[in-house]
């Protein structure tokens, strides 16, 4: 079994920022490579599972907001007992170019506190994720320009890497 995390803000306000694109990603996953679902609300996150060939996969929106999104992907790993090794987390990166991505197969938080509040709860480093390359406008605060909903134009530029994140992630389930 894969675990699929996508982090992000929960509610109207927060469904189409840059902060979000990890739920953007599990929301591309779930209508491009996914026919049948079914979802479950539980551990403060939507759990939708799926069998993606012959893996069952379960793609993750915590509900916590991004800061403590640790304590669901903690509860969902112990509840299916999954291992570290078949958790990949999707994350925005203002220091990747928008468009761009990166898998990392270890490593920091990077300044990202989703990030760094899933190795707080996991007590380690040694999982994989994939950071969504967002940019960065230093002419607003990055809060603003995390938090703020982006326009048509914008979504369609970060969106572009999406049918290649899409194979690397088909890849990640299909690895034994």
């Amino acid at each position: 079994m894969k675990l699929i995390v996508g982090l992000g803000n929960p509610g109207q306000n927060y469904q189409f920022t840059l902060h979000n694109i990890g739920f953007m990603m599990i929301d591309y996953l779930l209508n491009t490579i996914i026919t049948d679902k079914k979802i479950v609300k539980k551990h403060n996150s939507y759990i939708y599972k799926a069998n993606v060939g012959s893996n069952l996969v379960l793609f993750v929106k915590p509900q916590t907001y991004m800061n403590s999104s640790g304590h669901a992907v903690k509860k969902i790993l112990n509840e299916y007992k999954i291992i570290l090794n078949d958790l990949l987390v999707l994350s925005d990166d203002i220091y990747l170019p928008e468009g761009n991505y990166k898998l990392k197969l270890k490593g920091g938080h990077g300044g990202h506190n989703g990030l760094r509040n899933i190795i707080d709860c996991l007590q380690t480093k040694k999982f994989k994720r994939l950071k969504i390359g967002v940019s960065q406008d230093h002419n607003i605060s990055l809060e603003d320009y995390l938090l703020t909903p982006i326009d048509d134009k914008k979504k369609l530029m970060v969106q572009k890497s999406f049918p290649i994140i899409s194979n690397i992630i088909k890849n990640f389930i299909q690895d034994c």
